[in-house]
């Protein structure tokens, strides 16, 4: 059986041997169609950027980024736009241009740190670390929905305010990430120390008195938070588009602060409430707010309005987008219990002993396994790994990994049907059922 060809959500393609890429600058954005009309063979040419040569470096804070072209080798058609199998390969290509303008923000509030409080700069080394890595989803998806939407041979030359979006998408996600992490009292994320974790080890009285060193290295994390947000919403307010273009997008900016704010805010809440009085339809909602808006919502919409979508296009994506966020957030909570520590970089027993009220806790709790659970919050003997296999063992004999699995199943097939909408075309249809079978077999 030949591989998959489209991985957009948990595995990085090498770019296309087809693919070169250009290193001039971009030109400004010539203007681009309002986003309320759909994209078509017809749209100007000029409301696209290609490459020229480098004049001057980019000012670090406003970093500019290039636009790539194709070889003669790789079909574009001109009514069509890129196949929808070749998408991913290029949004692959693309995510080097996120990388390196994420690099340039991040670099400029370090050097402009520098001149302020000698502490000041480490924050911002913290921050960068925080943001190394990942799958880039976000990015991924607002590139994805773009391409997906452009035709004309010039389908692939993508301007910088498609990039800078993606690129405040990521800062987003890294905003939200230093909150929760301080919001759970976590150290540690994807196996290494996180904005919180990396201000401690450092902090003067970390050994004479750890509680106050705690307490500090999280009021920095909430700061250093506060600066990606900040970050994220600059990029969008700066970018060179229509102003109806950049109201548009700051809208889905406000909406996906608005709405992942409230869901992170019922979890809190949730967790507080005697066990088992949270319905699973309250707590699939709280899920579904706390990552599908701002994970997979705003960034597919927000592709799909620098490509001109038109508000049924939109509204059509936004109910894929959701299901995903949701079948997303449960799967990260099923591998969280589930899947392999040493794959995911998550800890087995975390979701267990926070007690938060998840899903997937919601169903351990009306099962045989609860017992063995509970006693780990209250017995602290029986925090041992041989303890937590049982426990595993246990939710498996009483089918919550089973049930569980199914709730993510009904999430995935509820985007399935969404993806059918009319007012979808084709090649978005054929982008995004790439996406939900990549996301069926996630692992990581």
């Amino acid at each position: 059986m030949n591989p998959p060809i489209v991985h957009t959500l948990t595995r990085t393609l090498s770019p296309s041997p087809d693919i070169a890429r250009d290193t001039g600058h971009a030109r400004p954005d010539q203007g681009r169609e309002s986003a309320e009309h759909c994209p078509s063979e017809n749209t100007p040419n000029s409301q696209l950027t290609s490459p020229v040569a480098p004049e001057k470096p980019a000012s670090p804070h406003s970093p500019q980024t290039t636009t790539s072209s194709l070889t003669p080798d790789v079909p574009v058609s001109e009514s069509a736009g890129l196949p929808s199998a070749a998408i991913d390969a290029w949004v692959t290509h693309l995510i080097g241009q996120v990388e390196d303008s994420m690099s340039a923000i991040l670099a400029a509030g370090r050097e402009r740190s520098t001149g302020m409080d000698p502490s000041y700069p480490p924050l911002w080394d913290a921050l960068g670390d925080a943001l190394r890595g990942g799958k880039r989803v976000r990015p991924r998806l607002v590139l994805g929905a773009y391409l997906a939407l452009r035709t004309g041979e010039d389908a692939l030359a993508v301007p910088d305010s498609v990039i800078l979006t993606a690129v405040a998408q990521e800062l987003l996600h890294g905003a939200f990430v230093v909150h929760d992490d301080v919001i759970d009292g976590d150290l540690v994320r994807r196996g290494h120390p996180n904005v919180t974790g990396n201000l401690l080890a450092s902090h003067p009285r970390r050994h004479s008195d750890p509680a106050r060193a705690r307490r500090d290295a999280e009021a920095s994390a909430i700061i250093g938070g506060d600066l990606l947000l900040t970050a994220a919403q600059r990029q969008l307010a700066l970018l060179d588009v229509p102003a109806d273009v950049r109201v548009n997008l700051l809208d889905l900016f406000d909406e996906a602060v608005h709405v992942t704010a409230g869901g992170e805010h019922a979890d809190v809440v949730l967790a507080a409430l005697p066990p088992g009085t949270p319905p699973i339809t309250r707590i699939l909602t709280m899920t579904e707010h706390k990552t599908a808006s701002y994970s997979f919502s705003v960034p597919l919409r927000s592709g799909a309005v620098l490509a001109g979508a038109d508000r049924n296009l939109l509204r059509a994506l936004d109910a894929v987008a959701r299901a995903l966020g949701l079948a997303f957030q449960l799967q990260d909570d099923h591998l969280g219990v589930f899947g392999e520590s040493a794959r995911t970089g998550k800890s087995i027993t975390a979701d267990l002993e926070s007690g938060k009220n998840t899903a997937l806790l919601s169903l351990a709790r009306a099962s045989d396994a609860w017992p063995l659970i509970s006693a780990l919050t209250t017995t602290p003997d029986a925090h041992t790994t041989t303890h937590w296999a049982g426990v595993q063992e246990a939710l498996i004999r009483a089918g919550v990994r089973d049930r569980h699995h199914a709730v993510v199943t009904t999430a995935l097939d509820r985007a399935r049907s969404a993806v059918q909408d009319p007012a979808l075309p084709p090649r978005l249809r054929a982008y995004l059922d790439a996406v939900i079978a990549d996301l069926e077999e996630r692992d990581v």
